[in-house]
């Protein structure tokens, strides 16, 4: 995905806006005695105690689309990235206990989604820590714990010149489901509808260039 420095600025406030505003209410459900860990914390964000046992719980928030994978068919990306590397094992050096995970994933529109699960778990399905099949599928093949989350307020309109602000420029439809942007003749679909769906990545090209000369 193409990033610049507006992009890592909205994509470290997103990641902010999630772990420490949603994330204790959502784990608040599943563990108790929540513990922050803090910035520097290797791999794991939180701490908690869930039937008296600990775990170490990594989350991870990010925007609801990939910005190549929507040009290029329209598709979500839920797809975090939880790599079972040396930090994990430092992390287990420091404290000890289970491992878990929560994605959230927020949409521009103030609607997000909120999954949880277990480390041992994605080992099982074969996973080596690349990343969390989330696809609607693999949600229900996998079965994923779906957590309850009310709408969301992060400020998407204070990030320009980022692939989100991108989409909420081009319009809601972008998140419309095809049978409600069906028309009844082909030629009156909306341009970046149309069967096409590199047009919707040529037409945000188009967009991010024109910013970025702003900003330049």
């Amino acid at each position: 995905m193409f990033k610049n420095s507006h992009e890592v600025r909205f994509a470290r406030s997103l990641g902010q806006y999630v772990e420490l505003g949603l994330a204790p209410g959502l784990l608040s459900e599943v563990y108790e005695r929540l513990e922050y860990l803090g910035p520097f914390f290797p791999w794991a964000d939180y701490f908690g105690y869930r039937d008296d046992e600990p775990w170490l719980i990594s989350v991870k928030g990010r925007f609801m689309y990939d910005q190549w994978e929507t040009a290029r068919a329209g598709k979500l990306t839920r797809n975090p990235n939880y790599k079972l590397d040396g930090a994990l094992d430092q992390a287990l050096r420091i404290r000890s206990g289970k491992l878990a995970w929560l994605t959230v994933a927020l949409d521009f529109s103030g609607a997000c989604e909120a999954y949880h699960g277990t480390v041992e778990h994605l080992r099982t399905l074969g996973l080596k820590g690349s990343g969390v099949p989330m696809s609607a599928s693999a949600i229900e093949r996998n079965r994923y714990d779906c957590l309850k989350i009310d709408r969301h307020s992060f400020p998407f309109d204070q990030h320009p010149n980022t692939w989100a602000y991108a989409l909420m420029q081009i319009g809601s439809s972008t998140r419309r489901s095809r049978s409600e942007n069906r028309p009844k003749k082909r030629g009156s679909r909306p341009y970046w509808f149309d069967g096409k769906p590199q047009r919707l990545g040529a037409l945000l090209n188009e967009f991010f260039k024109l910013h970025l000369r702003r900003v330049q």
